[in-house]
C-alpha cells in the first residue's frame, strides 16, 4: 500500500474526483486491499468509476518504512554472519586438527 498523495488520481480511469475516507481501525470490508493488517489507512473512493484503494496515513507509512529497513538489515546481518563463517571455515586447514585428541573422560 502506497503512502497518501494529496495529488492522487484514480488508477483504474485516471479520474481526479477520488473520495477520501480515514480508517482508524482495519474494518471488514477493508480486508481485500492487499493482504497485509494495517492500522489506520485511508480509504481512496473514484467517483467516477467506484474502484477503492487505500494508502497509508504519514504514521503508517512510517511505521512501514521501519518494518522495511528492519526486515532488509536482517536479511542483511544474516548474510554477512554466513559469508564469516564461510571465510572462517576457509582457514581452517586439515594439519591443524588433531585426529587423535583424547576423548573425555
Amino acid at each position: 500500500m502506497q503512502a497518501y498523495n494529496p495529488n492522487a488520481t484514480c488508477p483504474k480511469c485516471g479520474s481526479e474526483d477520488i473520495d477520501t475516507q480515514f480508517r482508524p481501525t482495519k474494518q471488514v470490508e477493508d480486508v481485500v486491499l492487499d493482504g497485509y493488517s494495517y492500522g489506520e489507512f485511508l480509504r481512496r473512493d473514484c467517483q467516477n468509476c467506484g474502484y477503492a484503494w487505500g494508502q497509508l496515513t504519514v504514521a503508517e507509512a512510517q511505521k512501514e518504512i521501519e518494518r522495511e529497513t528492519k526486515q532488509a538489515l536482517q536479511e542483511a546481518i544474516g548474510n554477512a554472519r554466513a559469508e564469516a563463517a564461510m571465510e572462517a571455515l576457509k582457514t581452517v586447514s586439515p594439519e591443524g586438527v588433531d585426529e587423535e585428541a583424547p576423548t573425555p573422560a
